[in-house]
């Protein structure tokens, strides 16, 4: 409620820190949306959400010295913390998700997949940790391809390119506005 999100912010600021919100969609937004908040004197970051963005913010974070906590920000590659060593998180890293889904595939008897994917950062390397776990529990991918979001052509190509692999069952990773 919005009671509860004064009340968290009052605890904040009588421990002497400022925190600053910056959970715009786009890069460029929310590195500006930083960079004024730092100019305001906040001294730590909460958010944002993308992985996509998370990975700006934690480089800027980590040249500045502001330290960076995302709620869902789940990129693999975030968890370096010689790149980013002021982030954190509260969500898992897709590390997890991509053991758990070639799991649960092989537990439901299929033994063959395809990936399609979007052409962002979260859903290539959701598609490159899904194909590296698959074969530990006997999944094969037999097809990996991705496309650009409304690009009607890069779409149909990898629909096609899906369709004509053969598999029956196809995971889809798509990142859309």
């Amino acid at each position: 409620t919005r009671a509860d999100k004064e009340l968290v912010l009052e605890a904040v600021r009588r421990g002497g820190y400022e925190l600053m919100y910056a959970s715009a969609e786009d890069a460029a937004t929310s590195v500006k949306a930083y960079r004024a908040g730092l100019s305001q004197g906040a001294r730590a970051l909460v958010g944002p959400s993308y992985s996509s963005i998370a990975a700006h913010l934690a480089l800027l974070g980590g040249i500045d010295q502001v330290p960076m906590c995302s709620y869902w920000a789940s990129s693999p590659s975030l968890s370096s913390t010689v790149k980013f060593p002021y982030f954190g998180r509260t969500y898992p890293s897709d590390k997890i998700a991509t053991q758990a889904l070639p799991q649960m595939i092989s537990a439901l008897g299929w033994k063959s997949i395809a990936v399609i994917h979007t052409n962002d950062d979260y859903s290539i390397q959701y598609a490159e940790g899904l194909q590296g776990n698959a074969p530990t529990f006997g999944v094969n991918v037999v097809a990996t391809w991705e496309f650009e979001p409304g690009n009607t052509d890069s779409i149909r190509g990898a629909v096609k390119n899906i369709r004509d692999s053969g598999a029956n069952i196809i995971v889809a990773i798509c990142l859309l506005d």
